[in-house]
């Protein structure tokens, strides 16, 4: 009887354990994404799709357009406020990793990604 409950408790605990992988379609990066820091909760980063509304304005704006062919262009802070786009590269990792790469392809910032959606992107910011 006590191994019959030992083994019951071991098989309720590792099945309480498993994670399961996000199904994340990737493809629905592809497009230009804007910061919506107005929707932001805890240390989740919110970006909308650039047509999704009117954004308030705001002195900056962080914007990612991200390309299937792997390019990407994102915005760059001045302290002059003459922001600017650069181009990049970005590449999808295991465990929903996000990694955006400058000209030189040195990592510039790494993201978890926890939503992807059509009109939603949420990140966690890893850098």
């Amino acid at each position: 009887m006590k191994g019959i409950l030992f083994i019951i408790t071991v098989v309720i605990i590792l099945g309480c354990n498993t994670i399961e992988p996000k199904d994340i379609n990737i493809e629905l990066l592809n497009k230009k994404w804007v910061h919506s820091r107005e929707e932001e909760k805890d240390s989740i980063l919110v970006y909308r799709p650039i047509d999704y509304k009117e954004f308030p304005t705001s002195r900056y704006r962080q914007m990612y357009f991200f390309a299937d062919s792997g390019s990407c262009k994102y915005y760059v802070l001045s302290p002059y406020d003459a922001h600017y786009f650069e181009e990049g590269t970005w590449e999808y990792k295991e465990d929903e990793i996000l990694n955006i790469f400058n000209p030189q392809k040195q990592l510039i910032i790494s993201y978890k990604i926890i939503t992807l959606k059509d009109d939603l992107l949420e990140l966690l910011q890893l850098n």
